[in-house]
């Protein structure tokens, strides 16, 4: 079973990889490490998904970070393959984390997050309900995004409408989900039969 880090050693991993840094980096965290530092800090992470970085210091720093402690936080690559595009970097929001120098952690709008990571496994979706409790979330903006992303990928179409509706599912009942699929591949509703 992989470990999982709660938000006082990943705060304290965090700390340590500034430490190691001599100039201003920043990095654009998504997956649970963005609901942890940006939403839910209840929420323990099994590594720092990280979806660009503004120097490769950044990861050398992480690797000299992790030869201090005995239970090091990896850094990976998210997956960038072409969901999400570019148009939701326009709406991160920078984490507040206090006694950093030169590391500045930015995580995606919360509803740009859902559809991110739900665009990539569709069992992300889980974190629909926790991230709702931490921040509104609208299905007028998850609509809007979804339409946004699917406009930013190439030949990915499936996979934000599979994590669109995953989402849905999740938040609003699996109805509201199938009456979004209908509407997005352009189906008519079921109409209701009247009693005579």
């Amino acid at each position: 079973m992989l470990r999982r880090f709660h938000i006082e050693e990943l705060l304290s991993f965090i700390r340590r990889v500034d430490a190691e840094l001599r100039r201003p980096c920043t990095m654009v965290v998504t997956g649970e490490v963005a609901l942890a530092l940006g939403y839910s800090p209840d929420h323990a992470i099994v590594d720092i998904e990280v979806w660009s970085a503004s120097d490769r210091v950044i990861w050398t720093a992480a690797e000299r970070a992790s030869e201090m402690i005995a239970r090091p936080i990896h850094l990976r690559q998210a997956p960038v393959d072409g969901a999400g595009g570019m148009s939701f970097e326009s709406r991160l929001r920078p984490t507040n984390i206090e006694r950093l120098r030169f590391l500045t952690i930015l995580v995606p709008e919360a509803h740009d997050l859902l559809l991110l990571g739900a665009a990539h496994d569709p069992a992300w979706a889980a974190a629909a309900r926790e991230l709702r409790r931490a921040h509104p979330l609208s299905l007028r903006t998850l609509l809007a995004r979804y339409h946004e992303m699917k406009g930013d990928q190439s030949g990915q179409e499936a996979r934000a409408t599979a994590g669109l509706l995953a989402v849905v599912a999740r938040l609003y009942g699996n109805a509201k989900a199938a009456e979004i699929e209908r509407r997005i591949k352009g189906r008519p509703s079921t109409p209701h039969k009247r009693g005579r």
